[in-house]
């Protein structure tokens, strides 16, 4: 069962409230039947608070406290230079890994880029989806999910031109329809939880 904020705030109020009038409660009995207000009765209180804290404790589970800050992180890792069979025309292939830290199993996701060269220069993507980072569109790839804390690693996204000139790569747009997690809400975005990394030196990865 998920939590939010507000609803989690408010039932801890009333749980509050409710603990509150309890102690009241017991104490205001041991009062009728002792005349003292004993070091036993300030020792019965401090039971008493102390499972307050241990059942709060007990209602936020480590899962509700990740999915606040679900993310999708992507990480360029290398590159290959490589040309065309066809044409010997040199194209990048690029290669990247997505860890799945969103709100459950990632069943699809593809991250719309554009890239550019070091004059500024908008390159052309190579092959069909070639501007497209998609961890399921391989075609002899029997993986069809990525599950919450799993990575995988593609080398899928490619670029017409040389390796070496490229200077940045932008994430444009991930499209609701290429978006499907567990557990995600009506309002959720992989593209608000997308983390861009790169690990190669002279390449710059960010959303636009």
């Amino acid at each position: 069962m998920e939590f939010t904020i507000i609803t989690l705030c408010f039932k801890l109020y009333r749980l509050f409230c409710y603990i509150g009038w309890t102690i009241h409660k017991d104490i205001d009995e041991q009062r009728t039947n002792s005349l003292h207000f004993t070091l036993e009765m300030r020792m019965f209180a401090k039971n008493k608070i102390f499972q307050v804290v241990f059942f709060i404790s007990s209602l936020i589970p480590i899962t509700s406290i990740a999915q606040a800050n679900p993310s999708i992180t992507i990480e360029l890792l290398s590159y290959e230079q490589k040309a065309s069979s066809l044409d010997d025309v040199p194209y990048c292939e690029i290669s990247y890994a997505i860890t799945n830290n969103s709100w459950g199993t990632l069943y699809g996701i593809r991250v719309e880029t554009e890239a550019y060269d070091d004059r500024g220069t908008k390159l052309d993507y190579y092959g069909l989806g070639g501007k497209y980072i998609d961890p399921f569109s391989g075609w002899f790839d029997s993986q069809v999910l990525i599950r919450k804390g799993d990575m995988k690693q593609l080398n899928n996204l490619e670029y017409s031109g040389m390796c070496n000139f490229i200077k940045n790569i932008n994430a444009i747009e991930v499209a609701p329809e290429d978006c499907n997690a567990r557990m995600m809400p009506e309002d959720g975005s992989c593209f608000d939880v997308l983390i861009l990394r790169s690990s190669i030196d002279h390449i710059s990865f960010q959303k636009k």
